[in-house]
């Protein structure tokens, strides 16, 4: 069983990074930085501490929330992988998975489904009305509309498939892609085809290793099955109130919601920072 947060002896921790998933996580229900952010992460650095957002949403996003080319950043779920504007990772998909995915989304309906191609240099869509990308543009600050997406030369890390009444109902519809590769759904609009390889958990243990951090001076904390490799990457694993009970099930301990503002609750108090 789930242990409560509040058990933790702050005392025995020695917190040196904190990983927080986005959406659901550190988001606040209206998908904004919870308030008093800024001087939380001005509190950490203080300290010494590394904060990482790690997200599917791309590098360019993560970097324009956070207004902080110092920080690390697990981008496109570990895709790419970013340390002080030094691109550290970068996780290729398939060529032949990412005609295949763009092909089979355009036998699916188009009102409901479309697609992102996630690549390195930013991300790509054929569709151009204004409610899907009013859906997409909060994850991808470097959005290009294209005529076809199979003549895309980007690196392509991701594709980001999108449902816009329930992904959980789609992800039987990419069954042809489930070999060799990850479909995991994502965000309550997305189902993520990813390369085997590539996971948030890959990008904590390389930073990790970079920065001579180990697990158990690492806090993550995430909500759904694509956060589950990262949060096994840290010995204080925090699955939120609010998570899927699967990931709360594997996590080590119990955080408070999203909208409770559940990881700066936490690490105040297991880092020993005021308010």
């Amino acid at each position: 069983m789930t242990t409560s947060w509040t058990q933790i002896d702050p005392a025995g921790v020695d917190v040196r990074m904190v990983v927080a998933d986005m959406d659901g996580t550190l988001l606040d229900g209206q998908g904004q930085l919870p308030p008093g952010i800024w001087e939380f992460l001005a509190a950490l650095k203080s300290r010494g501490v590394r904060f990482v957002p790690a997200s599917g949403r791309q590098y360019h996003t993560l970097l324009h929330m956070f207004q902080d080319p110092e920080l690390a950043y697990i981008a496109e779920n570990g895709g790419v992988v970013v340390a002080g504007g030094e691109r550290i990772s970068l996780i290729k998909l398939g060529r032949e998975v990412y005609e295949q995915t763009v092909r089979l989304i355009r036998t699916l309906d188009p009102v409901r489904h479309a697609v992102v191609a996630c690549g390195a240099d930013g991300a790509y869509v054929e569709r151009s009305d204004e409610t899907f990308l009013a859906d997409t543009a909060q994850y991808y600050a470097s959005l290009n509309i294209v005529d076809d997406l199979l003549e895309v030369t980007d690196d392509i890390v991701k594709m980001a498939v999108y449902d816009s009444v329930d992904p959980h109902q789609s992800v039987h519809l990419l069954a042809p892609l489930r070999e060799g590769n990850q479909v995991v759904v994502s965000g309550k609009a997305w189902i993520d085809v990813m390369d085997l390889s590539c996971n948030k958990g890959v990008g904590v243990r390389m930073l990790q290793e970079r920065f001579g951090i180990t697990p158990a001076q690492t806090l993550s904390f995430g909500d759904l099955f694509n956060d589950v490799e990262m949060l096994e990457a840290a010995d204080y694993s925090f699955a939120m109130a609010n998570a899927h009970p699967g990931v709360i099930a594997g996590a080590n301990y119990l955080a408070p919601a999203n909208t409770e503002h559940g990881v700066l609750t936490v690490t105040r108090a297991l880092a020993g920072l005021a308010g």
